[in-house]
This record gives C-alpha cells, sequence and structure tokens, in this order.
C-alpha cells in the first residue's frame, strides 16, 4: 500500500504577511520560509499534551506544543517568534561575528564565532540560534498575539558543528544534523498553522514569504539490475525494482546501457547518495526472508595472505615450535628504560603520549621484551622464554618528515634451560641464542647468511655477534651485558637476539629445485686450520666452500681449539668436515686429494693459515 499524507488545510484570512526575509548566507541556509498569522495563547488540549508526553517531551503552551508536534510528525523543526518582538516586524539569517552572544530559552548567554548561524531580526539584533534553539527576546508568552513561524532549511554538517563546540544538543539540531526535507519546508508550515487553527485560534496569513536561494539538487542515481541481483544474491525482475523504489517515491527512468535505471531520489531521503543505497533499499522491500541463503561465486581468487604475510607467520610459528611464548608490548617505552638498556638518548619523543613517563617511540624492541623479562623474574618466574614481532621507529632519512618505520623480532631467554631428566639442567648461554637466528635461517632457506664477532650496544663485549644476510648487517645476537641485568633486575643470565624482519624476509633463498639423490658413495675429509683469533670461523667456511665446488655436499665446523703453548699467542685452530659426492659416479682418489689441495691452498693463502696436522 503506498503512503499517502495528506495536504494541510490551514485556516487563511489573517493579516497580509509583509514580514521581510533577509539571507546573507544563502550556502547554510539555502530556504526559510516564514508565514505569520494570529493566535489565543493558552493550554494545550489534552489529546495534544499527552502524545507529547508519550513521545518524552514536556508540554509547554499551545503554540509551542504544536511547533513540537509538527516536528515528530513531519521531522522539520520549527520556531514560533513573538511577531510584536521582532524589531522591523522580519527576519535577517547571518553568520554571528566574533565574539557576538545570544542568551538562549535555557537562561544561558552563549559567545558565538564567525562559523555559527543566526537568527536576527530586520534590525540585525540576534533572536536564534539557527536549527539549535530560539533566544529569550523574541519567546513567545501568554501576551503573544501574531506570531512569526519559522521553517526552514539549514545544512546540516554546519549545525553539528556548532552543536558540540557549544555543547547544545536539541531535538532541533538533532533532525538538522541529519538533514531534513527542504522541499518540506513550506507544507510543515502550513500543517503548523492548521492544528494552531485548531488548538489555538490560528488564521494563518493568505501568503508565505519563502525565500530559496540556492535550491537543493535531487540526487540522480543510476541503478543495474544485474549488480542489485549479484549483491544480494536474487533474480529480481527490473519491473518489480522499479515498483519497489516508486513506492519509495522516487522517478525511474529506464532504457540506460544495460537495462540500467536512472532513479531520481526525493529530498526527504539524504541518506540515498549511492548505487548500494538503493540496493539495500530493494532488500529490504522485497524482504530479507525472500532471500534464500545462497554460496558465494566468486570469479577468481578472494582474500590469502601475500607471501610477505605467509613468511612473518612462518616466522612466528618457527619460534614458538623452539619452545618460545609470544610477547606484546607497547610502542611506547621509557627513556629510562632505554637508558638502563645500554640506548639513552635513542627514540622519537611523542608530544602528547599516554603516559608521561612513557614517551619515546621505540628504537628497538628488545628494551620492552627485557622488562617483559624482569616483570616475570619480580612474579617468581626467572626462566623465560619470550619473542616479540613489532614495529620500531628510527629517526627520519635526511630530507623526510615521518620516522623511518620498520618491522623487528626479539628474543629473550633467561635463567636455567631444563633439561633434566636427559642430562643435568644448565644455564642459558650464547649458544641458545644462536640457536634461534639458525632456526629462523633455516625455515626460510636463506641463502647467504652469517654471525661476525661484534661490539653492540647493551651486549656483552665478548659475548655478542652481528647477523648478516646477502652481505648486509640484520640483527645482532649474544649475551645481555652485566651492567644492563643489574640496571633492569634481570635473572642472570641472559641471552637476546634482535633482528631486522624486513631485511631478513629480503633475503636470497637456496636452490629449491628438486636434485636426484646420487646413488653412489660420498667421500668425507676433515681438515684442521690454524688462524688468527681474530678470523671468524665464518669467514673461513666461506673461503672453503667457494673453494670446494660444485660435488661439496656438506660443510660443517666441528672443533674449536685455543691453546698459547701449542698454537702460539694469538692463534686458534678451527678444524672442517667436508663431505664430497658426485651425481653420476664414485669419486676417484685422485679426484678428492685435487679438492683437498684446493681447498687447502685457497684458505692458506686467504688468511694466513697453517694446516694443522
Amino acid at each position: 500500500v503506498d503512503l499517502t499524507v495528506p495536504e494541510p488545510r490551514p485556516v487563511r484570512g489573517g493579516p497580509p504577511n509583509t514580514a521581510p526575509v533577509e539571507i546573507d548566507a544563502p550556502d547554510r541556509c539555502p530556504r526559510y520560509v516564514a508565514l505569520t498569522g494570529t493566535v489565543e495563547m493558552g493550554s494545550s488540549p489534552d489529546w495534544l499534551a499527552r502524545r507529547l508526553v508519550l513521545a518524552g517531551m514536556r508540554p509547554i503552551s499551545n503554540v509551542v506544543d504544536v511547533t513540537n508536534y509538527v516536528m515528530l510528525e513531519r521531522g522539520q523543526p520549527l520556531h514560533a517568534f513573538d511577531l510584536d518582538g521582532l524589531g522591523g516586524g522580519g527576519i535577517r539569517v547571518r553568520l554571528a561575528r566574533p565574539d557576538e552572544t545570544l542568551e538562549t530559552l535555557d537562561g544561558v548567554e552563549r559567545v558565538l564565532g564567525p562559523d555559527d548561524l543566526l537568527i536576527c531580526d530586520a534590525t540585525d539584533v540576534p533572536q536564534a540560534l539557527a536549527g539549535i534553539m530560539g533566544g529569550a527576546s523574541a519567546e513567545v508568552g501568554a501576551g503573544t498575539a501574531n506570531v512569526l513561524l519559522e521553517s526552514a532549511y539549514f545544512t546540516p554538517e554546519w549545525i553539528l558543528r556548532t552543536s558540540k563546540r557549544l555543547a547544545l544538543r536539541t531535538e532541533s539540531s538533532a533532525r538538522f544534523e541529519r538533514g531534513v526535507d527542504p522541499a518540506g519546508a513550506l507544507t510543515a508550515a502550513e500543517r503548523a498553522w492548521e492544528l494552531l487553527g485548531q488548538v489555538a485560534a490560528g488564521t494563518a496569513a493568505d501568503e508565505a514569504v519563502d525565500v530559496h536561494p540556492a535550491p537543493v539538487e535531487r540526487e540522480r542515481i543510476v541503478v543495474r539490475p544485474s549488480r542489485v541481483n549479484e549483491v544480494l544474491g536474487t533474480e529480481i525482475e527490473a519491473t518489480a525494482m522499479e515498483r519497489y523504489l516508486a513506492a519509495l517515491g522516487m522517478e525511474i527512468e529506464a532504457g540506460g546501457d544495460d537495462g540500467a535505471l536512472t532513479v531520481t531520489v526525493p529530498t526527504f531521503r539524504p541518506d540515498l547518495e549511492r548505487e548500494i543505497d538503493l540496493v539495500e533499499e530493494v532488500g529490504r522491500l522485497h524482504g530479507y526472508n525472500a532471500i534464500t541463503r545462497t554460496l558465494p561465486r566468486p570469479k577468481g581468487q578472494v582474500g590469502g595472505l601475500t607471501p610477505h604475510q605467509r613468511e612473518r607467520r612462518l616466522v612466528r610459528d618457527a619460534l614458538v615450535g623452539v619452545g618460545l611464548c609470544e610477547a606484546m608490548n607497547l610502542a611506547l617505552v621509557a627513556a629510562a628504560d632505554l637508558e638502563r638498556a645500554g640506548r639513552p638518548g635513542v627514540g622519537i619523543e611523542v608530544e602528547n603520549p599516554l603516559r608521561a613517563e612513557e614517551s619515546i617511540l621505540r628504537p628497538a624492541v628488545l628494551p620492552g621484551l627485557l622488562r617483559s623479562v624482569a616483570f616475570n623474574a619480580a612474579h617468581g618466574l626467572a626462566d623465560t622464554a619470550l619473542f616479540e614481532v613489532g614495529h620500531v621507529f628510527l629517526p627520519p632519512p635526511s630530507g623526510e618528515v615521518l620516522p623511518d618505520e620498520r618491522e623487528h623480532v626479539a628474543v629473550a631467554l633467561s635463567g636455567r634451560v631444563a633439561r633434566r631428566p636427559y642430562e643435568p639442567d644448565r644455564p642459558v648461554d650464547v649458544h641458545d641464542a644462536k640457536g634461534v637466528v639458525e632456526v629462523l635461517a633455516e625455515t626460510l632457506e636463506l641463502a647467504d647468511w652469517r654471525l661476525e664477532p661484534a661490539r653492540r650496544a647493551g651486549f656483552h663485549g665478548g659475548r655478542c655477534a652481528a647477523l648478516f644476510v646477502d652481505g648486509e648487517e640484520a640483527g645482532v645476537v649474544g649475551e645481555v651485558d652485566a651492567s644492563v641485568v643489574a640496571a633492569m633486575e634481570l635473572p642472570e643470565p641472559v641471552v637476546a637476539v634482535e633482528v631486522d624482519l624486513d631485511r631478513l624476509l629480503a633475503g636470497s633463498r637456496r636452490d629449491r629445485r628438486y636434485r636426484p639423490i646420487s646413488r653412489y658413495p660420498a667421500s668425507s675429509i676433515d681438515l684442521a686450520f690454524v688462524v688468527g683469533s681474530d678470523i671468524p670461523a665464518a669467514h673461513v667456511e666461506e673461503t672453503l666452500a667457494g673453494a670446494a665446488g660444485e660435488l661439496l655436499e656438506s660443510l660443517e665446523l666441528f672443533d674449536v681449539f685455543e691453546s698459547a703453548e701449542a698454537l702460539g699467542e694469538g692463534r686458534r685452530s678451527l678444524a672442517f668436515r667436508l663431505r664430497f659426492r658426485a651425481p653420476d659416479r664414485t669419486l676417484t682418489d685422485e679426484e678428492v686429494g685435487t679438492m683437498r689441495k684446493t681447498c687447502i691452498d685457497a684458505v692458506t693463502s686467504t688468511h694466513a693459515a697453517t694446516l694443522r696436522a
């Protein structure tokens, strides 16, 4: 059944409407209707007062109650002015001047700004805060005989701003904020005078003053029936869609491309702006219960993780798999924590932090993770194995404003490693942290990574190494320095890792192509070299791998020996096991001997090493 709203029939014949209306801000007030007339003030009849009370409003007087009743009925806020109290007997709509004041109906004098819209009389004296609340000077009262009834359209966003700034929210502002019907202003005024004729002996002027400087354009939306059915999962005919939309007061033009409909939306529906809004209206009128459940029919793959997201999740899984628990700390840290962690004066300060003492965007994940270790230790849990994946914020690159934001993964191990009953429990050491790095490298199948001795802030000088991936430094692993342990009240010992996750995931990967397993036997040789103590084992290993050639199947460092008496001061022995295998034959002693000599020559010439017998 189509909704029909009867046309109002106000009692006419009142004094001529001579009230001038001037709009100085047409972009804020596109339409203003002023309809004058005579009334007899008094109380509202019981039916009117009862309906307002049931709607949650307090009855005041017959004239004011009629304006509130029509607002509830039509959605159009109205305001009644005592016409005899308006200077010049007219209306001027303008923006407030800086620091201009107005006493509103609630008895509060409000200081206004240049963005607030005022309803003034013809002498430019403010009478109301447009769309929100009237003023006290022209309020209707017991002595009112002549009324100017305002029915206007104000743009929603500015009513909302003024209402929020003044902390003044009314039934009127709540409706203007959401948008009223600009085409219904005159009809609402006539409906009010129809009711005033019934409850206040109201007689309206024959003509209303209707100033309409900026007509509101009606939205025209193209709706594709195929798109409607695709979204709703239905098979609704286009004619049925036209019928549904026409019932809502919309004008439809058919015959567009692919059967598209051009819909002109009525002004009383400001919420309809896009095609999807009309799709919702069709679904609502068709009935959600009439839409059968169906499985989606995607044309292609929908969703899914990117390779970077999958590998980041793989890193988390690997760390959980070796017995670590994931921690989540805030990205804001205290400057004192950074200083205790050996990183004083590093970080970007936030102007308005949540907590004054935590005002630094963390330059590393590890300080916050060590604080979690200290918290667990303070609560009786000294043996911890934690990791965290999170963003760090470094100073902006030259010429840029935003911080250099990266994602890091950090690991902290403290206390003892539980091994009983298989072997005695032991304290964690730097090799446990190194093992975590090896797990990550193996999980991601990194092709080129190594650890080199290094000195880094917050780590023990002789038990620390830098992680390199594809020749670039990507992180650090080692034992936390004793000064940091003492300052942060950590349980001894503590070993840690911090790695730039983005660089780690960007590292080159091993060749994953399948190679048939050779059915021929392998040949293994052991080589021990005496080198300087300052030469990393990884460098010697890299030299051996390059010299051994394609037949090298595995390379392993199995012994490190240091003795000033046996080897000399500042020298140590590194022993490697090399395994060779050919895919198509058994290697001869001569071939193995040639490869052995090549490896020896490469190490001795590159690292000033000697072969240890």
